[in-house]
């Protein structure tokens, strides 16, 4: 067998490392060498020597630590990333917890201490995400310490993607992991930039080659979607069993989805939390999953909250058009249109209040509230909008208030929200509803999808001018008359 160096290095010697190298040793020994190459590309060298050699991690899990002592980390952190997973699959499938605590250890040791290289990691996605994701949830599940969990992954992905970077939008079976992981420690804030409401890249932990799926999915114009016949056609792929399995396994995405919604509620972003609740119901399945269930429960409140009525589209999902069926309280709650003259607030109160037990086994009983708050102050905002002065009795009768203190407490959660202003002349309050002024993130955020646009643009000008873009014939044929006249004239 061709030696991996006769085959990569030219000049190296035979005897340096083959692709199947016998031992931890031999390996070590192999990846090291890679330091005297000049080549940009060594990350890539050492990726493909950890794919050739991935069974000898889990097999000589005894010399694991040696390895990683030995180990230069500047070329061979993937490598040191697959000595830790193998370490950790083969301690989970044994039940042996010391060696598990042991892997845990030291992924935690090597990433606080920055000695893995995050754009090696980056190459080892098959290796990297699935041990963070697993080390995480043994953290939390059996550990116990989910805050050690949340500090692994998330010093890891920061490792990978730096927040704020060009390429930091990217979606892992991780995720979900740490999103869980704050969720049960209450630390939202340092995970909140993980939570990407805009994915550019999924990451490929399968090892899945793009090449496959060019040959068994092409591109396909909507006319010849619209004119497949039955068993022709993209859609008739999804029955073969030679159809490539995707990228990222399709639970971990509901999960990302889910998690980050739940952690975005936490932080109050429920614009955020909308969005992924949304994209989490427009998901084609033939069944509901439970976060497709959860999601859309919370998915009714947070709608409520924000616009004060629920719009969806999940009867025409086969896999979602249940949720009415499965969810009596919620689709009552779905049913609710705010209305200032309807005292909509009151009949939003009485439907929590006639579910309350279920939304408190939902876990959804604060947000409930929550939204049943928000109404009443929907009310307010909707009179600041129609007077510019009114009695405080007024307001009260107006809003379908209670009391004076409600009233009150309302107009001032309302200014501390910079939501309106007010001015208090004794029994006459004069105010205005406050514009919303954009963040400076919201700007920034909205001028990137603009340069994203242009780009998307100017790609597409260059695809029309090289005729890839249009058709090309610039004759008309008419059945009746056979040649026509040019477009033009």
């Amino acid at each position: 067998m061709a030696t991996f160096f006769n085959k990569f290095f030219t000049g190296a010697s035979s005897s340096a490392a083959s692709s199947d190298c016998g031992n931890m040793d031999m390996l070590c020994q192999a990846i090291n060498q890679l330091q005297t190459e000049s080549h940009e590309n060594v990350g890539e060298r050492a990726a493909d020597i950890v794919r050739q050699n991935k069974d000898l991690f889990e097999k000589k899990t005894a010399d694991v630590e040696v390895f990683l002592t030995n180990c230069n980390a500047h070329v061979g952190s993937a490598a040191m990333a697959a000595a830790i997973k193998g370490l950790f699959d083969s301690s989970s499938s044994k039940n042996n917890e010391q060696g598990q605590e042991r892997a845990v250890e030291l992924i935690h040791h090597y990433l606080e201490e920055n000695q893995l290289i995050g754009e090696h990691l980056k190459l080892v996605p098959e290796f990297i995400f699935p041990l963070i994701r697993s080390v995480g949830c043994y953290c939390m599940e059996k550990k116990h310490k989910p805050e050690i969990g949340q500090k692994i992954i998330s010093k890891a992905l920061a490792t990978m993607y730096p927040p704020g970077g060009s390429h930091s939008n990217v979606l892992t079976s991780a995720h979900s992991v740490l999103f869980a992981c704050a969720l049960k420690t209450k630390d939202y804030s340092s995970v909140e930039p993980f939570v990407n409401i805009h994915i550019d890249e999924v990451a490929n932990e399968k090892r899945v080659q793009d090449a496959s799926l060019d040959e068994q999915f092409p591109t396909y114009s909507i006319a010849r979607l619209k004119g497949s016949h039955k068993g022709q056609g993209p859609m008739s792929s999804l029955g073969n069993t030679n159809t490539p399995s995707p990228y990222l396994n399709p639970k971990f995405v509901l999960d990302y989805l889910y998690n980050g919604a739940c952690v975005l509620i936490e932080l109050k972003n429920y614009e955020g939390a909308l969005f992924l609740l949304e994209t989490l119901l427009s998901i084609p399945a033939y069944s509901a999953q439970d976060q497709i269930v959860e999601g859309y429960k919370k998915f009714v409140l947070v709608s409520l909250i924000l616009n004060g009525v629920v719009v969806d589209n999940t009867d025409k999902l086969p896999g979602t058009r249940s949720l009415k069926l499965k969810t009596p309280e919620y689709k009552h709650l779905s049913e609710v249109k705010f209305n200032r003259s309807a005292n909509t607030h009151a009949k939003v109160d009485e439907l929590v209040q006639n579910a309350k037990d279920k939304l408190r086994r939902d876990g959804n009983l604060e947000l409930a509230k929550l939204m049943v708050a928000e109404m009443r102050k929907k009310t307010i905002v909707a009179l600041a909008k129609i007077f510019s002065s009114v009695r405080v009795s007024e307001i009260q009768k107006l809003a379908f208030l209670k009391n004076r203190n409600q009233v009150t407490d309302l107009i001032e959660q309302l200014v501390a929200e910079n939501r309106i202003n007010v001015t208090v002349e004794g029994e006459m309050v004069f105010w205005s509803e406050v514009a919303p002024v954009p963040s400076r993130h919201d700007i920034l955020e909205k001028i990137a999808k603009v340069d994203h646009l242009n780009n998307l643009l100017q790609i597409k000008n260059k695809d029309m001018k090289s005729g890839s873009g249009r058709q090309k014939p610039s004759i008309l044929y008419n059945e009746d008359e056979g040649l026509s006249m040019p477009p033009i004239e």
